[in-house]
């Protein structure tokens, strides 16, 4: 599969994706801590990605002091939130499935929210109707309906605290991108423009 050449482009985001691999990768002190408590398998795309990023970041950042860490949830203030990156203007994503990391990184000044998904296309009758339920009973193409809400409700940043049968894929606030991914896997990214403060209109679980 392999890395994206050059790190690949959609719109304002670069991304770039691999298999997970064993990576000497700088972690920063909550990525270490968090790291003790995953499974081997875990360690090695969590690591996969943290290098991922990194490589999309430096050639936006070419000055030294900013960091790839975990940021704060929203919700509970504990560091197990989405990645961030410290010291620098920079939106980033990152997303796993079997077999593969997809990560995906803007400048802040290019947009203001950022989220990507990724889901491994294979057969699975049981998945499909799974995700018709939760979609609201649609029936067309349900995973990769599912991979664009997700990434859409990982920019917006509540994730499925929101209901995802309530997300409209045509709010005009979010720009909504499926990504000519390895063969396999359904990829889509989803960002707003930097001006735009925007929070979906869709309930919240408790």
């Amino acid at each position: 599969m392999g890395v994206a050449a050059d790190g690949g482009r959609l719109g304002p985001v670069r991304l770039a994706w691999a298999e997970p691999s064993r990576r000497e990768v700088s972690l920063s002190l909550v990525d270490q801590q968090r790291l003790v408590g995953f499974p081997p398998a875990r360690q090695v795309a969590f690591r996969t990605g943290r290098d991922l990023l990194t490589g999309l970041i430096r050639p936006l950042v070419p000055a030294s002091g900013w960091e790839v860490t975990t940021g704060a949830c929203r919700h509970c203030g504990q560091l197990h939130g989405a990645v961030i990156v410290t010291g620098a203007s920079v939106e980033v994503s990152v997303s796993y499935s079997a077999g593969i990391v997809v990560a995906a990184a803007a400048p802040a000044s290019d947009v203001g929210k950022l989220g990507v998904d990724v889901e491994a296309d294979l057969p699975d009758p049981v998945r499909d109707a799974h995700l018709r339920r939760l979609l609201g009973g649609r029936s067309e193409a349900p995973l990769r309906h599912w991979c664009r809400v997700e990434a859409l409700l990982k920019a917006d940043g509540r994730g499925l605290r929101v209901d995802p049968a309530t997300v409209r894929l045509d709010d005009p606030a979010y720009q909504v991108r499926d990504v000519a991914g390895p063969p396999g896997f359904l990829i889509s990214l989803a960002w707003t423009w930097p001006a735009v403060s925007v929070t979906l209109p869709g309930a919240a679980r408790g």
